[in-house]
């Protein structure tokens, strides 16, 4: 039995334990001869059962039923007597009929619901196992008067793949059922690839009265087939005026596809829509195709948006999917873009990269670029790169740059570094700086360090002030 199920049996027979204790701790009425002692034997076969100790407990609870047959504790007894009986043999067509006998004998009892829906898995096993008989023993339990038992028993049909349960799931839908129903059933379509389910999915997804239902319902045709009158929907739905949720659960379905000849469609999406948040989705479903071609788009996409926001988030992307490829690129942008941000991005995505390549990249705009803030972010993004390898750079940008505030985030750096070498390079600048403002920054750039070496410059300087 699953945790969650063994948790809420246990805390049910527990509110039943104590219902019986509290009643005669409160004085009530005493209970007929020999109830009090089956309701001990009941607490002690039940406590070895969820020990685990299954020889034990099967020999108190069998103990009480031949005692105390009469016992408001029997049906309580043998429920957990085929929980026994299915932890010792699971999927055994024994444990489907401990469980059969229990809901024929006690159909009033509080556990027949949990007994029948142990039913619908040993069920769904045994038929998996070649027994197909089980599955019109399942289908008999999808008329059951309880809504859980009964989606329970159309999802076990649905892992088994049996048409008369999609039939029965299509007529089921009805859009004066509550919303949570229409979304269980339509979830549960997901497992029927069928024209008629896909059929009823669009259907759905277009006319339900709730946005919740009709994202699912998108989200439940991404497993399904997908021909041209599904592909033809998908685009219908992210061009729609539907509510963004809907719009944004068709791209993700999309990108999850990882199909190529979606590039063009989603780079259009990203680079013209109106909403940023559904470019956005474009723009992640770019990054789950991946390869050559998505980073084109990508790359198309920094270039034209409307957006300067998804422009800047195309970058990003571009770097996470092309890797080393895209850094001529980002490059590019980072000394070309006219929007300062767009720079600023570009150079963020070279450092996230993190390569060695990504580093020699970094390093000639630090020195080169004619625009001193490129320099200075330039000298920011390296903060991502591991090792000492960015130190010489940093360390050059901090003694030779002819801008102050491009020494300042410099000595930044070198502290995010914080390395031996980056300690030398702060404490000569904290030394000869003649910039004050820089020195200060090469001063808190030591002491976010705080290694000992970065101590003992910092008492170096004290001494000579």
């Amino acid at each position: 039995m699953r945790g969650d199920g063994l948790r809420r049996l246990s805390l049910r027979a527990g509110i039943a334990w104590l219902s019986v204790s509290s009643a005669l701790a409160a004085g009530g009425e005493a209970p007929a001869a020999g109830q009090e002692e089956a309701a001990k034997l009941y607490q002690q076969g039940y406590a070895l059962v969820l020990e685990e100790q299954w020889a034990e407990g099967r020999r108190a609870l069998r103990n009480l039923i031949d005692r105390y047959a009469d016992s408001d504790w029997v049906d309580d007894s043998r429920f957990w007597l085929c929980h026994v009986e299915v932890r010792e043999r699971p999927g055994s067509t024994e444990a489907f009929e401990c469980f059969e006998r229990f809901v024929d004998a006690y159909p009033r009892s509080r556990y027949v619901d949990d007994a029948q829906a142990r039913l619908i898995e040993i069920g769904r096993e045994l038929a998996r196992q070649g027994h197909p008989e089980y599955a019109d023993k399942v289908r008999g339990l999808r008329e059951s008067q309880d809504e859980e038992v009964a989606l329970m028993a159309l999802r076990a049909l649905a892992d088994i793949g049996d048409e008369e349960s999609l039939q029965a799931l299509l007529s089921l839908y009805n859009t004066d059922l509550g919303e949570r129903q229409r979304a269980r059933i339509v979830r549960l379509l997901e497992d029927f690839d069928s024209p008629q389910a896909r059929a009823r999915l669009m259907e759905v997804a277009r006319e339900d009265p709730s946005p919740r239902v009709r994202a699912q319902a998108i989200a439940s045709l991404e497993d399904h087939a997908w021909d041209e009158e599904v592909d033809s929907f998908m685009r219908e739905m992210v061009r729609s005026q539907q509510p963004v949720e809907i719009r944004r659960t068709a791209l993700g379905a999309i990108g999850d596809r990882a199909d190529a000849r979606w590039i063009p469609f989603l780079g259009d999406v990203a680079a013209t829509t109106e909403d940023d948040s559904v470019a956005r989705a474009a723009l992640s479903a770019l990054e789950d195709i991946g390869g050559s071609e998505a980073t084109a788009a990508l790359q198309a996409v920094s270039e034209s948006a409307a957006s300067a926001s998804i422009r800047r988030r195309a970058l990003a992307v571009m770097a996470e999917t092309g890797g080393e490829a895209s850094i001529p690129v980002l490059e590019r942008v980072a000394l070309e873009s006219a929007d300062p941000q767009s720079r600023r991005a570009a150079l963020a995505a070279i450092g996230d990269i993190g390569s060695d390549r990504a580093l020699q990249a970094l390093s000639r705009l630090a020195s080169e670029s004619a625009d001193a803030d490129v320099r200075g972010y330039a000298l920011r993004a390296m903060e991502d790169i591991d090792g000492d390898s960015a130190v010489p750079a940093v360390a050059r940008a901090l003694r030779e740059d002819p801008d102050p505030q491009v020494r300042r985030q410099a000595a930044r750096t070198l502290g995010e570094l914080g390395s031996a070498p980056a300690v030398d390079a702060l404490r000569q600048a904290a030394l000869s700086e003649s910039d004050t403002s820089v020195q200060r920054a090469a001063v808190d750039a030591l002491g976010e360090i705080g290694t000992p070496a970065a101590r003992e410059a910092l008492l170096e300087l004290l001494k000579n002030p």
